[in-house]
């Protein structure tokens, strides 16, 4: 297959470890190159075995690796050496973190156009960086793309005059339905077919407050006798949460099923997806992937939450800390399975229809064409 020598792109991330940036990196790759553009990836933490290190490369995908724990001058080089090897069109870091080395290895390499991304929660990224930091990571820069509006309008706020793209995240909507796989996988992991399934996906770590998720099971336990809590992933609050779930629920109602590769594949097993983080949040794949499979969810109104779920429709959303209103609104989609079949069902038609791999392929396409026809008027 012949290629524009326009449409080739090189994109740097710090990491290909088990996140959804990586995986939403991984889907825009593959399907870039299946329509015609030539892709390469360029990983920082090249030496530490990440998860998507292995379907990168089987993919057939040209894959860079730089140890993690190199100095960020040897980083720079390499990357700009990189640059000049690929001769790409457009350079564009993947995380907040990485746009430096876009900006200033583009610069270095002559590249035409460089691009940058901020695909967490802006507040968090700022926080982590400082101000000054932060303000080098949108310098250098000729555009930024993030995922959501919410991040677009905090960006803005700090660097009005950088060009601003939003693509939301795109969701692999499954063909088969969750009823299809409910029972299979209750099987699997052992829980009772006719129980009434809360489900929570995330690292198990205090800014992700599952501890709200239990509180609220708490509330309706005697309600739903045969309720059971699901949390995929591990973490420092791993304990104290077990140590909660003793004191909360009837013993044997909880389980903690660890870090799971993939682990939007359990979300069949759910009635309801909790969702109760405190806020530092950017646009949150595990919302988009419990609605692809037609899940209903309870979410606290953090980060880009109310761009996924449309409050009363396909889901609900309540505000921080509200304990007695997630429980009232997780009680409502166990009493009611009409109700939560048709949130349910409404949620899976949003992902097909705004939030799909090709939408999110096609959306950030057209930012790149337009970058293209700058670089053609230059």
């Amino acid at each position: 297959m012949s290629v524009d020598s326009n449409k080739k792109i090189v994109y740097i991330t710090g990491q290909l470890g088990i996140g959804g940036a990586e995986k939403q990196l991984f889907l825009l790759a593959t399907s870039l190159r299946q329509r015609g553009w030539d892709v390469s990836v360029v990983t920082l933490n090249g030496n530490a075995g990440d998860y998507w290190e292995a379907p990168f490369r089987k993919s057939g995908l040209p894959l860079a690796t730089i140890a993690a724990g190199t100095s960020r001058p040897y980083r720079l080089l390499a990357i700009a050496g990189l640059l000049r090897k690929y001769r790409p069109t457009i350079v564009h870091s993947w995380t907040m973190f990485a746009n430096p080395y876009a900006a200033l290895g583009g610069r270095l390499a002559g590249v035409p156009y460089r691009l940058g991304s901020e695909r967490s929660n802006p507040s968090q990224s700022l926080e982590e960086l400082g101000r000054f930091w932060y303000a080098q990571c949108l310098s250098g820069l000729d555009a930024i793309v993030m995922n959501s509006y919410a991040a677009k309008m905090f960006v803005n706020t700090f660097r009005p005059t950088l060009k601003a793209f939003v693509v939301h995240n795109g969701i692999d909507v499954p063909h088969e339905h969750a009823s299809e796989l409910r029972m299979r996988l209750r099987a699997e992991f052992k829980v009772p077919h006719e129980a009434s399934v809360l489900g929570c996906i995330g690292r198990l770590e205090p800014r992700k407050n599952f501890g709200l998720a239990l509180n609220a099971a708490a509330r309706l336990v005697t309600r739903f006798p045969n309720l059971r809590v699901v949390f995929v992933g591990d973490g420092p609050s791993r304990s104290t949460l077990e140590q909660e779930a003793e004191r909360l629920m009837p013993r044997g109602s909880v389980y903690f099923l660890g870090a799971l590769p993939q682990a939007s594949r359990l979300m069949p097993m759910f009635d309801v997806f909790v969702f109760p983080s405190t806020g530092q949040e950017g646009m949150p794949n595990v919302l988009m992937e419990a609605s692809a499979f037609g899940v209903p969810s309870v979410a606290t109104r953090v980060g880009a939450v109310d761009e996924i779920i449309e409050d009363g429709k396909t889901g609900f959303i309540v505000e921080l800390e509200a304990e007695e209103l997630m429980a009232q609104r997780i009680g409502t989609l166990l009493w009611e399975p009409e109700v939560r079949a048709a949130m349910g069902n409404a949620a899976r038609v949003r992902m097909l229809k705004s939030f799909g791999v090709e939408t999110m392929v096609t959306n950030m396409e057209r930012v790149y064409e337009e970058i293209r026809g700058q670089v053609r008027q230059s």
